[in-house]
């Protein structure tokens, strides 16, 4: 006895066969497909936390600009009332000095226009030797009040030209630290990241 196998049902076997070779390709397509695109997301992630970390270190050297700044605003401020202290104790010198330098001349002017009436006041003047001896030690004591005076002069001058060097030095450096306060922020940053990148 032979079994007859209609043909229809071995054209559906063969059907099925390759409608499911043709799911197996679909879903290897599809799995590869899913593994391309999960391999992108890793990687879209990984691009993600680098610009996060990137983000982290530009947030990092904004705070560190922006308290450099912050600093440097002190800095302005301190250095511009030391100028301010320097520029008072300069003026206060130099109205020391015109009056040291006045007082000075009319006793020099004195000495020596009455120099000559100043010594023969002191010998004819004098009542006896002691008198006389009495008056010379006044005259050394002017005398030597005169040098000091000079010396305090000299002391004077060489103070003011002392505050005015200072005053110029603190005026360049309040100029330095303006320059660096003007200093664009992206500049800033940009040099701090050359610096660090340097370290």
């Amino acid at each position: 006895m032979v079994c007859a196998i209609p043909k229809t049902g071995y054209a559906d076997v063969k059907h099925t066969e390759e409608k499911l070779n043709q799911a197996k390709e679909e879903k290897e397509k599809t799995q590869e497909a899913l593994d391309q695109t999960e391999d992108e997301l890793a990687g879209l992630q990984e691009t993600t936390e680098g610009l996060k970390g990137q983000l982290n270190n530009l947030n990092t050297e904004l705070t560190t600009v922006s308290n450099n700044l912050a600093d440097l605003e002190t800095q302005i401020e301190t250095k511009e009332g030391e100028i301010k202290i320097t520029g008072e104790e300069l003026a206060a010198a130099k109205l020391v000095e015109e009056e040291q330098y006045a007082a000075m001349k009319k006793r020099i002017q004195f000495m020596y226009e009455k120099r000559d009436y100043v010594v023969l006041e002191m010998f004819f003047g004098s009542a006896n030797f002691s008198d006389m001896l009495n008056r010379n030690d006044y005259i050394e004591q002017l005398s030597a009040y005169d040098r000091e005076q000079l010396t305090l002069y000299q002391e004077t001058r060489a103070t003011i030209a002392a505050k005015e060097a200072e005053l110029i030095a603190e005026k360049e450096d309040l100029d330095a630290l303006k320059v660096e306060d003007d200093m664009p922020l992206e500049n800033k940053m940009l040099t701090n990241a050359l610096e660090s990148a340097q370290k």
